[in-house]
């Protein structure tokens, strides 16, 4: 009973977390890892915004090399995977590049039955995170302006593929439709990028 009560309040806490971040777009929250499972430390993260999302009334999908951590999911929320393009929530692991553009953007009736991506980087940070490639995937700095933001908000994303972000781009330039993003990075840092954010970039 003691730890279903903990884990409850560990949901409602990241919850809250990640609703400040969406409504804030640019600006960094911290987690802390789900530590009701016994799965590798960095994907506790990744874990515990599935954990604190999905419910069986939801679908996901899983791009990357973590196959077992679709049964992890499915055992804690009891939400359902499909292929993605038919996927509420879309976890992406390792730096993997997917098709941006075959996830749900919704319609202008139903604008909100579009995909949520949740994607782990390896460091998500508010100035340069040194401008090289980590494991072979360059960083990237992002220009976030619109709703939520006063003037302009800078992110820096390390392990982020550049290719991805003119699909992200493109899915998202018919506002209210497109992708809503989730940044987690290897130590619980969280950035929320909504659909309504404009953004510009550049490889660093």
């Amino acid at each position: 009973m003691e730890a279903i009560v903990e884990k409850v309040h560990y949901t409602q806490e990241t919850f809250r977390k990640l609703m400040d971040a969406m409504a804030r777009p640019g600006k960094i929250v911290e987690i802390q890892p789900f530590s009701y499972h016994q799965r590798a430390f960095a994907l506790r993260y990744m874990l515990g915004i599935g954990a604190t999302l999905l419910d069986q009334e939801v679908s996901f999908h899983l791009c990357g090399t973590e196959g077992a951590l679709a049964k992890d999911i499915q055992l804690l929320t009891h939400s359902k995977t499909k292929p993605l393009e038919q996927s509420d929530y879309v976890l992406v692991t390792g730096g993997v590049v997917f098709d941006v553009a075959g996830c749900k953007r919704g319609n202008f009736h139903y604008p909100d039955e579009n995909a949520t991506i949740i994607y782990q980087v390896n460091a998500i940070g508010e100035q340069s995170l040194g401008g090289g490639i980590a494991n072979g995937l360059n960083s990237v700095r992002l220009i976030l302006t619109g709703p939520g933001v006063k003037g302009e908000s800078r992110v820096f994303l390390d392990g982020f593929p550049p290719a991805l972000v003119d699909q992200w781009q493109e899915s998202n330039q018919q506002f209210p439709l497109g992708t809503d993003w989730i940044f987690v990075d290897l130590i619980g840092n969280v950035c929320c990028i909504p659909r309504s954010t404009k953004l510009q970039w550049e490889v660093l």
